[in-house]
């Protein structure tokens, strides 16, 4: 068993760095919850495809983001917000991300989760796993 939100965190945390995005811009809400590997490494594939993108699109912006992983009742959810109006739509995912939408769609369905985005402001993502 792998803890998903030490993954989130550490995954955050390098993709800032790797990507130039200044730490003081992110902020990091993770719970410890314990998935097994088989879950754990589709999930950390589908977050370094979905942070990556949001960090390459936010660099120049001084925007800042925020990563949240919590366990709800029966589903944990991964909730990324951007201090960004408008960034997220609902074909976010696939019209954003070039051919790496279809690996992300792939595997948002290997892992039994599903995407969707905050249709007041149109600037959270919300992955329910």
């Amino acid at each position: 068993m792998l803890d998903v939100g030490k993954l989130v965190k550490e995954l955050s945390f390098n993709l800032a760095e790797k990507h130039n995005f200044g730490t003081h811009r992110l902020t990091i809400e993770v719970e410890s919850i314990e998935r097994h590997v088989d879950f754990v490494l589709p999930l950390g594939i589908l977050l370094i495809i979905v942070i990556s993108n949001i960090m390459g699109r936010m660099k120049t912006k001084e925007k800042n983001v925020r990563i949240s992983l919590r366990s709800l009742v029966n589903k944990d959810e991964v909730l990324i917000v951007v201090s960004k109006e408008k960034f997220f739509h609902d074909e976010y995912i696939v019209t954003e991300f070039g051919n790496e939408g279809e690996i992300a769609k792939s595997l948002i369905e290997q892992i039994g989760a599903e995407c969707k985005t905050d249709d007041r402001l149109g600037n959270s993502l919300i992955i329910n796993l």
